[in-house]
């Protein structure tokens, strides 16, 4: 009985002389350990990685800087770096030959190497100018907002005013306002550009002082007052040249009728019952306001 005491006291020493020693070991062995994250095509900081050793612990996560700080055992010399939509990245912990610490950096590839990880939250506003709309005698401004990196929405007004372009006063004049709500979705992103497709829903107002209308082969120019509603649908593509500065190409089609008077009387007949004159759209189905194949060169600023 004696004996099986004494066994059961020396086993219990030695497991407290165990833990204590333990204790003191892993107090003794430890570190100060810093770890930098970046996103490797953007080159900006990770918020959110977790730094896992072999046994797969967590020992810290990153912060909106990318980075993360903590204790280590001394013996330890890789982590890897785990955060959703990038592969996991290993890398070698190093002594700093200045200061008792450890370093360590990380750069992540994204799992599809065409997103860009978190650089559209640095151009997640856009303002664009569309350059070709002055053919239009039109100016024109876009704006756009980036939900996600897949997702955007916004704005496009279109202001048509004849009397800032004298030059072209061969054409018909459409002055009024053209107003577009636009959805944009990014089927392809990466640091340079951006591919997507942009359907939209359109409205406008226009009162002008020179329609053509046709009969056989005589014209005849008249006012027009009317309000229009239609929508399309635009495949596009944005470059990022620098930092800031964007060109914007799209082109698809639309639906935006003209919805003036279906016809004119002729103004030469002395007979109330004279041929009737129709619209000669030519102008507003190619190239004004409502072209059905519509193409758009735009100019633009990003930022946050």
């Amino acid at each position: 009985m004696k004996y099986l005491l004494s066994i059961i006291f020396l086993g219990i020493a030695f497991m407290l002389f165990s833990q204590t020693n333990q204790g003191i070991y892993e107090a003794y062995d430890s570190i100060k350990t810093r770890v930098r994250v970046i996103e490797k095509h953007s080159r900006h900081p990770l918020q959110g990685v977790s730094l896992v050793n072999n046994n797969g612990d967590t020992l810290m996560i990153t912060d909106k800087n990318g980075l993360a700080k903590t204790k280590t055992l001394s013996k330890l010399n890789y982590l890897t770096a785990k955060h959703e939509g990038h592969l996991d990245a290993k890398f070698k912990l190093r002594n700093d030959p200045f200061d008792i610490i450890k370093k360590g950096s990380a750069i992540m590839e994204p799992t599809d190497s065409l997103q860009f990880g978190g650089s559209w939250l640095n151009r997640r506003q856009n303002i664009s100018f569309a350059v070709n709309e002055l053919i239009n005698t039109a100016f024109a401004f876009r704006y756009t907002y980036s939900l996600s990196k897949r997702n955007a929405v916004g704005i496009h007004l279109s202001t048509y005013l004849k009397v800032l372009f004298p030059i072209r006063g061969d054409i018909d004049n459409y002055n009024g306002f053209k107003l577009t709500a636009l959805y944009q979705f990014h089927m392809v992103s990466n640091i340079k550009s951006v591919l997507f497709i942009e359907p939209k829903l359109s409205f406008g107002y226009f009162n002008s002082d020179k329609v053509s209308y046709s009969y056989d082969n005589s014209q005849i120019e008249v006012p027009a007052e009317f309000w229009t509603f239609g929508g399309g649908i635009s495949f596009g593509i944005s470059s990022f040249i620098k930092k800031k500065l964007s060109l914007t190409y799209l082109v698809g089609l639309q639906y935006f009728p003209f919805t003036g008077s279906n016809t004119a009387p002729d103004p030469y007949s002395y007979y109330s019952r004279g041929p009737a004159y129709f619209p000669a759209l030519k102008m507003w189905e190619i190239t004004g306001p409502g072209a059905i194949i519509e193409m758009k060169f735009l100019i633009g600023w990003n930022f946050k």
